[in-house]
């Protein structure tokens, strides 16, 4: 792989490892990351529900 293909990949991963550590510092805990912390709406949260197919 070219000098660029690598230079791409890495930022890929900088950016990735960015976002999980500043997601990691917004949820508290499990729980607080699949309830979205309490600050869904209602609505959202009716529609993003399983399929019963």
């Amino acid at each position: 792989m070219a000098r660029l293909d690598w230079t791409a990949l890495g930022g890929y991963f900088l950016v990735m490892l960015l976002i999980g550590l500043w997601s990691h510092r917004r949820v508290g805990d499990v729980s607080g990351y699949f309830t979205g912390g309490g600050r869904m709406p209602w609505r959202l949260s009716g529609v993003s529900g399983t399929s019963s197919r």
